[in-house]
């Protein structure tokens, strides 16, 4: 394309004038002003922005023989004189000082100018050379009263004049671009090769700035480019900018074509969200002609290579959110992951908190568990809602894909197997079905994955958020998959069961999530919520366990036909998990229920009601009322002599051993937790945790007895067999590494007693809680050993801790409470034996009399 060279204006009133109008031009979105008259007290600024915190200085040298460090004195002298004016007016915004000069361009007068910036002023220096360079960028008709002003030979051109940006839309107005360094090496590799490039993605995941990104990096690598929103504007454009005569959108594209292919030079157009497959036909043959293409769209085209743009990296999407409001890492990770690093979305909750102070990111999150996420405000008139609205439809899908499309938004936003769905949806015609997964994945409603071993697809959080905004799912849309997990959860109260699905976990619970916040009532549902809570429990995520069967519980109030013996399963649950937290008070609340309504509807000598009595039996031994505990334990037992041997009985058996141990009866303890390994023997697999859970009692029983060499082996293989089957973080295996810990202890092997120790507590705190009684049991076990290596006042710390729990819950004679208050004096008494050796026979003595020890307090 070809460049003029302008003329430096001559005169420095009229140079003032031009800087002010050629700030208009960078600027557009501002109006300026001149700031006094020249030769007057101008303070360093001959014009400004009247809302923009622009400042500008102009100075007009005739000399060309000017040497550098004048420039540079004498813009420092200038600002000086402005500093204190652009502080009053900007107060404590950013504002930039912009000085021009008829001076050459220098890169060492460059620098200088961005030495004297400072955080809240930037400085810049204009020499000619560069104001040249913008004249010929903005040497358009648009500007010609400019041009027409100051060049009025040059400015009779224009309307031959072919300019360099063939769009109205500017690269320059994209700012605020963070990240995807990878994304724009491996889209212009791919240009310089094949010319034509499709960057395809989902709504709002970055397309368009990436794009817009591109061209401003690239623009001055090419004689012309352009710019364009879409195919119409794109049109509508080069209409006017080649001042075409074509009045249809069909000629005007044909005479653009035309005229397009006689320019000389390399050429660049990107244009966005394309729609119209057949103008891009037409367009593709520009390739022919030094044309590049990049084109944007959340749909792929077969004739064109794709580029899949994937969500934002986790350091990107940091990066832009910390740009726009700084939080703290690890809760910005955790909004970061629920928007799947959503470009369009990390900006619009990053700008959401920056302005509205009512709302925090602890808020932001509360708003994402809930399911409201569409009910985020950004103002008084713009939701969330509106904003997921504008950016999705499903206009032109059939009724069978928008059914598709529901049903895979109660699932997690994860790749799923393509297996996986076809079997939860119960999808008998596979390959109709992967078509429409596949056409759905052309159209940008999901994200497709194919390796060759691993075929699956994934529903963006963001297009989940606007289904269930806009087109939330029903109770029959998502009968199917209920129905799908009811069944293979059909014998959840089984560990194996809940083993066997642990995998699924993310998928139940976002489940779970979704029918929470449709608070429907049925009895599928109410199914569902008790069998995943049987499976929470088993996995040793307690906390999660207790809210689904208080859920379950609401909703078996609301049903009338529901059988009343399903109730009493959900309260003799929560009766157990109140148990283990050590909620005594609502632990007997709740299996009171249960065996009430049990005793009512089974027959007396039913297996299942043996079971609440095994239960209760249980809550009774963990008070420490033992003989209550005997008592249920034995009409346990004696109805489950009336049937063949069954697992449940291994229950009762390590019931009234854990009973035993409590008062001390150790030998008959051993003799029913052997008992109760036997049973687990004969109807569990080798790998069930049952079957650790006995080994750890046995371990646990024969320290007791002194007899830790025994108890060595059965502590190791429990601790092994958890591992693998319930995995490190567990609440059960957090128990056999306490155990594991304090024989380590006993033994005074502290270097491998310290990390089992710390590692069941941390477990412990994190599943159960703070206040639970396993908790108190790791402190118990922490104070001890810390008073072992001499740390009395951490020793004394982490007891007091337990005791206090403890006495809360059991009550001061419970033989726990008693063994930690006992190891607490014993504690205090080391701490003063540890401060009588310190002091010297003639020391003064420790207990303030001013006597020497030796004619104190130690004269004994």
């Amino acid at each position: 394309m070809e460049r003029y060279r302008f003329n430096i204006i001559k005169d420095e009133i009229q140079f003032e004038n031009f800087s002010r109008d050629f700030v208009k031009l960078l600027y557009p979105a501002f109006t300026f002003q001149l700031y006094g008259k020249k030769g007057q007290s101008q303070f360093g600024i001959d014009g400004h922005s009247t809302s923009g915190d622009i400042y500008f200085q102009s100075k007009h040298k005739s000399k060309e023989t000017i040497k550098d460090q004048i420039i540079i004195e004498e813009i420092n002298n200038e600002l000086n004189k402005a500093k204190t004016k652009m502080q009053e007016s900007c107060q404590n915004r950013e504002c930039k000082y912009l000085f021009f000069s008829t001076h050459k361009q220098s890169a060492v007068i460059q620098d200088e100018a961005k030495k004297l910036s400072s955080e809240k002023i930037i400085v810049e220096y204009w020499g000619w050379e560069t104001i040249e360079s913008y004249l010929n960028d903005f040497y358009n008709k648009d500007n010609r009263d400019f041009f027409s002003k100051y060049y009025p030979e040059i400015a009779k051109n224009l309307d031959s004049f072919i300019p360099k940006q063939l769009s109205i839309k500017s690269s320059s107005q994209t700012t605020g671009f963070i990240g995807r360094e990878n994304e724009l090496k491996k889209i212009d590799s791919i240009l310089k090769t094949n010319k034509t490039l499709l960057i395809n993605g989902i709504g709002g995941i970055g397309k368009s700035s990436l794009a817009n990104h591109y061209v401003t990096q690239n623009k001055d690598s090419y004689d012309y480019y352009g710019l364009f929103d879409d195919i119409s504007s794109m049109i509508s454009d080069l209409k006017l900018i080649l001042n075409l005569k074509s009045e249809i959108e069909p000629d005007i594209l044909k005479e653009a074509i035309v005229a397009l292919r006689k320019l000389n030079g390399r050429k660049l157009f990107v244009i966005d969200n394309i729609l119209d497959i057949n103008s891009i036909n037409i367009l593709l043959s520009l390739k022919d002609y030094g044309f590049t293409l990049l084109l944007t769209s959340r749909e792929t085209i077969d004739t064109i290579e794709c580029f899949e743009l994937s969500v934002m990296s986790l350091d990107d999407a940091k990066n832009l959110f910390n740009s726009i409001y700084k939080i703290e890492d690890t809760l910005l990770e955790q909004i970061l992951n629920y928007l799947d690093n959503h470009t369009f979305f990390i900006e619009k909750i990053a700008k959401t908190l920056s302005n509205k102070d009512s709302l925090t990111p602890e808020k932001i999150l509360e708003y994402f568990q809930n399911g409201e996420f569409s009910k985020i405000k950004m103002n008084r008139k713009e939701s969330f809602k509106k904003l997921l609205d504008e950016l999705f439809t499903i206009d032109g899908l059939e009724n069978e894909e928008i059914l598709a499309l529901k049903q895979i938004s109660i699932f997690p936003s994860a790749f799923i197997l393509f297996r996986d769905l076809k079997l939860i949806l119960q999808k008998e015609d596979e390959t109709d079905f992967e078509d429409m997964l596949n056409y759905l994945s052309e159209k940008g409603w999901l994200i497709k994955y194919n390796d060759g071993s691993f075929k699956g697809y994934k529903l963006h959080q963001i297009n989940k958020e606007y289904l269930f905004s806009s087109h939330t799912p029903s109770f029959e849309d998502i009968k199917i998959p209920l129905t799908f997990y009811n069944l293979i959860l059909q014998h959840s109260v089984e560990i194996e069961v809940s083993l066997d699905h642990k995998n699924r976990l993310i998928f139940f619970e976002s489940l779970y999530k979704f029918l929470k916040v449709l608070n429907i009532y049925n009895q599928e549902v109410f199914i569902f919520f008790q069998r995943i809570g049987n499976v929470y429990l088993h996995l040793g995520n307690i906390n999660l366990s207790l809210e689904v069967f208080h859920r379950a519980l609401e909703i078996s109030n609301e049903i009338n036909d529901l059988h009343k013996m399903h109730t009493a399963e959900v309260y003799s649950s929560l009766g157990e998990i109140y148990r283990r937290l050590g909620d005594y008070a609502n632990a007997m609340k709740y299996m009171e229920e249960s065996i009430l309504i049990s005793e009512q509807y089974l027959d007396e000598n039913s297996l299942a009601l043996a079971g609440q009595y095994s239960n209760r039996g249980h809550l009774y031994k963990t008070f420490g009322q033992i003989d209550k505990s005997f008592e249920y334990f034995s009409k346990a037992l004696k109805i489950m002599e009336l049937y063949e041997s069954n697992p449940k009985e291994s229950f009762v058996y390590k019931g009234i051993a854990e009973a035993y141990q409590i008062k001390q009866q150790y030998d008959k303890a051993l003799d029913f937790f052997k008992k109760a390994l036997n049973s687990r023997k004969k109807f569990f697999k080798d790998d069930n945790p049952l079957i650790a859970q006995s080994y750890n009692d046995l371990g646990f029983i024969y320290a007791k007895m002194d007899q830790r060499e025994k108890a060595l082996p059965f502590y190791i293989e429990a601790m092994n067999r958890y591992e693998i089957t319930l995995g490190e973080e567990h609440i059960d295996t957090a128990s056999v590494y306490n155990n594991l810990g304090e024989l380590y202890r006993y033994t005074k092997k502290y270097s491998k007693a310290y990390p089992l120790i710390k590692k069941a507590m941390n477990i412990r705190e994190i599943q159960q809680g703070a206040y639970a009684l396993d908790t108190a049991m790791s402190y118990n076990t922490m104070g001890v050993y810390n008073a072992d290596i001499g740390e009395y006042n951490e020793s004394i710390e982490y007891l007091t801790k337990s005791f206090n729990i403890l006495n809360a819950t059991l009550g001061p004679n419970h033989i726990y409470t008693i063994q930690t208050q006992e190891n607490i004096h014993y504690t205090h008494s080391l701490m003063i034996q540890n401060n009588i050796k310190k002091i010297g026979r003639n020391d003064a003595c420790s207990c303030g009399s001013g006597k020497k020890y030796k004619k104190c307090c130690g004269i004994n």
